[in-house]
């Protein structure tokens, strides 16, 4: 099983891209755009006013609008939780000290959505202390599954509720409890907190978060940034404790993905080809529907058996690296003997069991392709990166935070007193619009002399940073 013994962690304007390394090699690459993570986090909030005629309160949880949260929304302050329809008096008094989580952004001039059902997520189920049930995904239909796993929760959350995700199917109980008791600690620390309303208790795990909490201990965790370094110190204290100092900062003048050879590598995994150790290689490529991976012998000397046993490996990585999630069916050269193929349905199972997200290897399919699936954990690699539309060319967004972090880097080199990005048109109008508060800290931090320029003949990787003086 592949160990991962670091994880870079690259912040720009508006993005946060995190790597996990293995002897230097990518095993997983997890990109972050825009600020909804803040949706999600746990806050102790101030009530300000109670509306008998909207049946809602408004709590100051620190923003500059207060947030909205509806009698039915605010029904689990009581526990047990208040029947439906009791009123929001009855729940709530002005200056109240509450704790609420926001579930919907702010719109226009109304506050963000608050609900007081807070929900604390992990990779296999959710927490959610303030509800009496344990409910298991739809998606897992099977009786005897079903109850196995609503068993295992509860004995780790002790009568507190929690959303079984249907990743967690075929998971251990051990891995469960595992799971379930570290939420359960990161509840108890929250709910103990009195600090002094609006105060912010609990961050949503995002990217960076994520991979340390699923990752091995010891790993080392380089990060590019000093702010976001702090915080995800105070939230590695709370949610793994024993990765206390593995945190530690990249200041050098070359990029922290640039040092690490990651960005070569992550344009590696978004080509369909892979060239295979010895020889041959793999041929990906994707639809709606499923997933298909080729195996070709090349001008490989091995034996077909020594091929299979490679190739599912790299196979393993590669679904990973590139968050392939649903159905995969594999051609692999073919092999008449049975027991060489249950060898390689077992080396592929063994390849893919250090997978964060849960993989099912379904066995040889009647035309003599193995099946696999994989859960649909987030965004595929490619969705992330690349255009919609036919020629794998980098998507607007992608390409517009590369110039981005790309003039920075440009600045810190040579800093000048002017900076003209030369971009294509769609990156530009992404900057224009759902780009906007990335360029705008760029151009901060470059003491607002940055400009953008669309050029209708480039293409969207293809941009240009011109600098000036004052």
């Amino acid at each position: 099983m592949t160990v991962i013994d670091e994880i870079l962690v690259s912040v720009s304007p508006g993005e946060i891209r995190v790597a996990s390394l293995s002897a230097g090699g990518l095993i997983d690459i997890d990109i972050e755009r825009g600020t909804e993570a803040a949706l999600g986090a746990i806050h102790r909030g101030r009530v300000v006013h109670v509306d008998a005629a909207l049946n809602a309160a408004f709590v100051d949880i620190g923003r500059a609008r207060p947030g909205f949260l509806p009698a039915e929304a605010a029904r689990h302050l009581a526990q047990p939780v208040a029947a439906p329809g009791t009123p929001i008096a009855r729940l709530v008094s002005e200056g109240a000290s509450i704790l609420v989580q926001p579930i919907r952004p702010e719109v226009g001039d109304k506050g963000v959505g608050l609900t007081s059902d807070v929900a604390i997520p992990g990779a296999l189920g959710v927490l959610m202390p303030r509800s009496p049930e344990i409910a298991v995904s739809r998606r897992i239909q099977q009786r005897a599954e079903r109850k196995r796993l609503k068993a295992a929760v509860a004995a780790a959350t002790g009568g507190l509720g929690a959303i079984v995700r249907s990743a967690a199917s075929g998971v251990a109980a051990d891995r469960l409890v595992l799971e379930f008791g570290q939420l359960m600690r990161v509840w108890r620390t929250v709910a103990a907190n009195i600090v002094v309303a609006p105060a912010l208790l609990l961050r949503p795990p995002g990217a960076a978060l994520r991979a340390a909490i699923e990752g091995p201990v010891p790993v080392r965790i380089w990060i590019d940034d000093r702010t976001a370094a702090r915080h995800l110190t105070e939230d590695i204290a709370l949610w793994r404790p024993e990765l206390a100092g593995a945190i530690a900062i990249h200041d050098a003048a070359e990029p922290l993905f640039a040092r690490h050879d990651t960005d070569a590598q992550i344009d590696a995994a978004l080509a369909p080809t892979v060239a295979l150790p010895g020889g041959g290689n793999i041929v990906i490529e994707s639809t709606a529907a499923l997933t298909a991976i080729d195996v070709n012998s090349g001008d490989s000397t091995g034996s077909a058996a020594d091929i299979d046993r490679i190739a599912a490996t790299e196979i393993a990585r590669q679904i990973r690296l590139r968050a392939i999630g649903g159905i995969v069916v594999i051609d692999f050269p073919r092999l008449d003997d049975r027991d060489q193929r249950e060898r390689l349905i077992e080396s592929l199972r063994a390849a893919v069991s250090g997978d964060r997200v849960p993989v099912q290897i379904m066995g040889w399919t009647r035309a003599g392709l193995v099946e696999l699936t994989r859960t649909r954990a987030r965004a595929s690699l490619a969705a992330t990166m690349l255009d919609d539309r036919p020629g794998r060319q980098l998507g607007a967004a992608a390409a517009a935070h590369a110039a981005l972090r790309a003039t920075l880097s440009s600045a810190r080199r040579r800093p000048a007193g002017h900076y003209r990005l030369l971009a294509a048109r769609a990156v530009c109008a992404y900057l224009s619009g759902e780009g906007r508060a990335a360029f705008d800290e760029a151009s901060r931090r470059l003491g607002g002399a940055l400009v953008f320029e669309a050029e209708s003949a480039r293409a969207n990787e293809d941009f240009e940073i011109v600098t000036g003086g004052s």
